[in-house]
């Protein structure tokens, strides 16, 4: 079993740590194809108190056995202060996986 994780970290205008957002996922090959994601999970870490979690807005794999299996979280934060809330990001994380065995994770919001 192979184990792959990506992460998304965010950032205030001062450099410091909005959140960060992770997405892991748990897989099987024969070298030659992705046999199969078993387990995929997302999680959040140091979260700013400002960074209100909404929940994922995608959750996301492409079929498997296949030479390259993409898995793909999005979620949703809400900027929120004492006077309301005055904007919103959704970071996304995505694993592509082949069936040799690499992996490589993309991240990014919008």
């Amino acid at each position: 079993m192979l184990i792959s994780e990506g992460e998304h970290h965010a950032k205030t205008a001062l450099g410091f740590t909005y959140y960060k957002f992770f997405h892991r996922a748990d897989w099987c090959s024969d070298g030659q194809n992705v046999l199969g994601v078993h387990y995929r999970e997302h999680r959040l870490d140091k979260v700013s108190s400002h960074a209100v979690w909404k929940g994922l807005t995608e959750n996301s794999v492409t079929p498997s056995p296949a030479r390259d299996v993409r898995s793909r979280m999005r979620g949703h934060f809400e900027n929120c202060t004492p006077i309301g809330c005055i904007s919103d990001t959704h970071p996304w994380v995505e694993l592509n996986l082949r069936g040799d065995g690499f992996w490589s994770p993309a991240s990014g919001e919008n």
